[in-house]
């Protein structure tokens, strides 16, 4: 770490520039799919939402945003992902439609007409 300040230190004094390698990344977030909450199955322990996807697909490793007028209620990971009884780890083209289980935390805030939001975030240079 302090080879790497002195370097840019040598660096800005000869160029007068600041090198981007001390700024820290640019988190940009990329929309993968969305979807709305069509059902609610379960009990307070355990629920499931039946999701019609709207466009995009649904991956099990990226993150999921609820929202309800567009304010945010929840972000995190889910639990799982089925279709016809099946564990799926995306959905494909010909999938419109899955249950999903959500961790407790996420729960008590889940109703019917909520938009579901799947996304990656992916690190970028800053730029200026």
């Amino acid at each position: 770490y302090q080879r790497r300040v002195r370097e840019a230190v040598v660096s800005t004094q000869s160029t007068g520039i600041m090198p981007f390698s001390l700024f820290p990344p640019v988190i940009i977030r990329q929309k993968i799919g969305q979807g709305l909450v069509a059902e609610i199955h379960g009990d307070k322990k355990k629920r499931v939402a039946g999701v019609n996807r709207i466009k995009g697909q649904f991956s099990q490793g990226c993150k999921f945003e609820l929202r309800r007028y567009g304010i945010t209620l929840w972000d995190g990971f889910i639990s799982t992902m089925r279709f016809k009884n099946e564990v799926i780890s995306e959905t494909s083209e010909h999938i419109t439609e899955c249950g999903i289980s959500f961790p407790k935390r996420a729960i008590s805030t889940l109703e019917v007409g909520d938009v579901l939001l799947c996304y990656r975030n992916k690190e970028g240079r800053r730029e200026f």
